[in-house]
């Protein structure tokens, strides 16, 4: 049975600093600020293992990087859906609360404070968290780090709510179930202090663990793309249907307001082009001026950093959301 660590191994493992806050938590320190080279090579890292990811078929769910990335991660991975963030964080908290007698070994400061500020938004998760949340739902948590292979694994011990036992380990089990098969909920580390949530396309594994009676996800994505292929195929029917009736009728009257609509829908396309080519031109000029103060970062950075927006601030979003564009611009906006 894997233990979980001893306090001393806990401690040296997450390299606490000596602060007079004495938290216990390693993520919860100020983060120093990154040189540019260190953020550019954490860019490339990133990018580099999102792809080893998905070449092993796990998608990259990035959430918000907000304090409740754990919890988000995890509520992602269990629910679907990381809106349920602050449920689980009670939830946690609530359990651990229970099991004091076995989590309060592994807190290095008062365990009532300990749990007073875990239960607050916006706080991080971490290792303590994340065993409680993997006895709570009986499922395994793997986490990598850079790597096509977790760093760590928390396994869950007994029956449902885990009880004492459980624990931490380090190394790699290959992405597989442990125990008693239990889909496991895998999580990415991200420069020390941000988890996304990645997930497994070969395995749907949504509501595992929620005790739900009858309930498979993997039929229920089967037949989720059962229902979608009907629907397209009744779609299709409908519209040969339409397209033979109005045949049929030979009204000119809906032939002159199909030739409208269609004049109408290509003027519109034509000036939406003319606008794109101007604002491209302006684009480009402003791009020439740039492009040598910016050079070797990657095209969208170099064009974040050209509308305005702070270099570092850039290189940081690109790290937690990759070339989703949408998104930087809504980090780097403050929304």
């Amino acid at each position: 049975m894997p233990a979980f660590p001893e306090r001393a191994e806990l401690e040296s493992r997450m390299d606490i600093e000596d602060d007079e806050r004495g938290y216990n938590s390693a993520d919860e320190y100020e983060a120093r600020d990154m040189t540019h080279a260190e953020l550019a090579e954490l860019a490339a890292r990133e990018a580099a293992f999102e792809e080893a990811m998905k070449c092993r078929g796990f998608v990259l769910k990035r959430v918000a990087p907000d304090g409740n990335c754990l919890f988000r991660a995890v509520s992602e991975a269990v629910y679907g859906d990381d809106g349920m963030h602050d449920a689980l964080r009670e939830l946690c908290v609530q359990y651990m609360r229970k099991e004091r007698s076995h989590f309060s070994r592994y807190v290095t400061e008062d365990f009532e404070a300990y749990l007073a500020r875990k239960a607050q938004p916006s706080v991080h998760g971490n290792n303590v968290e994340m065993h409680a949340l993997c006895e709570l739902f009986c499922r395994p948590i793997l986490v990598y780090n850079y790597a096509p292979t977790p760093i760590n694994s928390f396994q869950p011990v007994g029956g449902e709510g885990g009880g004492d036992g459980g624990g931490e380990k380090s190394g790699d089990s290959g992405g597989r179930a442990d125990g008693d098969g239990a889909a496991p909920i895998h999580l990415s580390y991200h420069n020390r202090s941000h988890f996304n949530a990645l997930i497994d396309t070969r395995r749907p594994a949504v509501g595992v663990g929620l005790s739900l009676p009858g309930y498979d996800s993997a039929q229920l994505v089967r037949r989720g793309e059962s229902d979608a292929l009907a629907a397209a195929a009744a779609s299709e029917r409908e519209t040969i249907d339409a397209q033979f009736f109005a045949a049929a009728a030979g009204d000119s009257e809906d032939v002159e307001i199909d030739e409208q609509i269609e004049r109408a829908v290509l003027q519109e396309s034509l000036q939406a082009h003319e606008q794109r080519a101007a604002a491209e031109d302006a684009a480009d000029g402003r791009h020439a001026a740039g492009d040598a103060a910016h050079a070797g970062l990657p095209p969208l950075a170099a064009q974040l950093i050209s509308a305005g927006f702070a270099e570092a601030e850039v290189i940081a979003g690109l790290a937690l959301f990759g070339d989703d564009h949408a998104s930087l611009v809504c980090y780097l906006s403050g929304g």
